[in-house]
């Protein structure tokens, strides 16, 4: 269903070392749902695929030749839970943005804010 908006399928089933070697590299983008569950297999998966894609690169002695990859990841920030920190603690992990509502104009909201009073800080701002 959302192939019209470039996706390629589920992320689970997508051949990544193929579509990076076959691009020259990618950069991903995961906007999985939101299930701790979920985004904790999804980050061991990317994890692996870093790994793999790491250890491929370190063969190839030519370094325009390489394939590099990466991904970036928008789920909320669910501090307490398994998957935010399995995300936090990568060792892949080279830059983390968080838009927090309250300081930013601009902020990601999960989908709630319509739920949510004004006194809960969505103050009527809509989110982004």
């Amino acid at each position: 269903t959302d192939a019209v908006f470039g996706s390629n399928g589920s992320f689970f089933d997508l051949d990544l070392e193929r579509l990076a070697e076959r691009r020259g590299g990618c950069c991903l983008q995961a906007n999985p749902p939101f299930s701790d569950r979920f985004i904790e297999r999804m980050c061991r998966r990317m994890d692996g695929f870093i790994d793999s894609s790491n250890k491929r690169n370190e063969n190839v002695a030519n370094a325009e030749s390489r394939s590099p990859v990466c991904f970036v990841v928008i789920v909320p920030a669910w501090r307490e839970s398994k998957g935010w920190n399995a995300l936090c603690s990568s060792p892949h992990l080279s830059r983390h943005l968080v838009l927090d509502q309250k300081d930013d104009e601009h902020y990601y909201a999960e989908g709630t804010q319509h739920r949510r009073s004004a006194a809960s800080g969505a103050g009527g701002k809509g989110g982004a």
